[in-house]
């Protein structure tokens, strides 16, 4: 069985064919400037498609089933930008560590009724405007009682300088 499975799975690297490959791009609509970066993409395609044959074959009695997706010619860089991935570091930003010596006795908010329940971003790399409401949410609980839940979709929509769903501080 594991030979016949070795076999499956070799047999599909090959089978990434330049027709799926062009059939990928005219799907998802795209398209490259240089051979290089062509050849490039078809190597990036061909790998998650050995990846995505691979799985299907050896899980069989998954929940799950992978595909191609807009994603399959994507370098891992270029996933991670997507999902906002933001290289500067903390030191670029002159964060000083915090002095707790004088700190006040700590409170947890969340049994005090001062946080609101968890929200999903989604695909959207926007944890910044998850962040900055949840801390609104509690200074404002904090200064008038009430707890409410603000919107982090407007600060996607109207910040100018964050990235949307492309990250931010």
């Amino acid at each position: 069985m594991k030979t016949f499975i070795a076999a499956a799975i070799a047999a599909s690297v090959n089978a990434a064919s330049a027709a799926d490959f062009m059939a990928h791009l005219s799907k998802y609509g795209k398209n490259f400037q240089t051979i290089e970066e062509f050849e490039l993409r078809k190597a990036l395609f061909t790998v998650a498609d050995a990846y995505i044959t691979k799985h299907n074959l050896l899980n069989v009695d998954s929940l799950f089933k992978l595909g191609h997706n807009k994603f399959s010619t994507y370098t891992p860089e270029e996933y991670q930008r997507m999902l906002g991935k933001n290289d500067s570091s903390d030191s670029e930003m002159n964060v000083k560590p915090l002095n707790v010596a004088n700190a006040a006795t700590p409170i947890d908010w969340r049994t005090e009724g001062g946080v609101t329940a968890v929200k999903d971003q989604g695909q959207c790399g926007s944890c910044w405007a998850f962040s900055t409401t949840g801390a609104m949410e509690g200074i404002d609980f904090v200064t008038n009682g009430t707890l409410r839940s603000f919107s982090e979709q407007q600060l996607v929509d109207c910040s100018k300088l964050n990235y949307g769903c492309n990250g931010g501080w």
